[in-house]
């Protein structure tokens, strides 16, 4: 009878550690998970500064259509149509390692 009880006592000892294994691994994300979601959210913020910056550009060539544009707001234009290219490069290299 005392054997039938350290092995139930076993076997109840197992079954435990089982169960706490696997809902830790349930509780906690996997990295796989975490990767993806990371992706996710900086193909997100590289969206919306490139729509920040195609905004800002439409904004000059709307203020200036058929003006002489100030040498600084040439600078700024440049540097918001060039920046949002490189913006819209990181995006598609990002998919295409997602994929």
């Amino acid at each position: 009878m005392n054997n039938y009880k350290s092995i139930l006592a076993v076997i109840v000892t197992l079954v435990t550690l089982g169960g706490v294994i696997i809902a830790m691994e349930q509780h906690y994300a996997k990295a796989s998970d975490v990767q993806q979601i990371e992706c996710s959210l900086n193909l997100y913020i590289l969206s919306q500064r490139a729509d920040q910056l195609q905004q800002r550009i439409w904004t000059i060539e709307d203020r200036y259509q058929n003006k002489e544009m100030p040498q600084e707001v040439k600078d700024s234009y440049r540097k918001a149509v060039e920046e949002r290219r490189q913006i819209l490069k990181e995006i598609e290299i990002i998919k295409s390692k997602s994929n």
